[in-house]
């Protein structure tokens, strides 16, 4: 029997989510509980070589990292954006379009 790749690395299901970003130089690729990980996808299309333990690639791995993160705020689901939970329920803020 095989085992999953959660109780083989000791994560829950929620522990073992992924988010990546590419381009057309780096894939960057952040997990929840395990490292990250970095390609230089011109000189290594194949991804063989791990770049995110490497201090020469440091800038690299930020840059990534914030325009990940920067995608993700921008996507993110906004149900209950502007909404307050008071004492008397839940409370929606209205703004004016500018």
């Amino acid at each position: 029997m095989t085992q999953s790749a959660e109780a083989a690395l000791g994560l829950a299901s929620d522990q073992c989510a992924l988010n990546v970003i590419r381009d057309a130089c780096y894939k960057y690729v952040h997990f929840t509980a395990l490292p990250p990980l970095l390609f230089d996808l011109r000189r290594d299309p194949n991804e063989f070589h791990n770049l995110a333990n490497d201090p020469g690639h440091r800038e690299q791995m930020l840059h990534y990292a914030q325009k990940l993160l920067s995608w993700r705020m921008e996507h993110e689901e906004r149900v209950l954006s502007n909404t307050l939970l008071t004492a008397d329920g839940p409370v929606t803020q209205r703004f004016p379009r500018g």
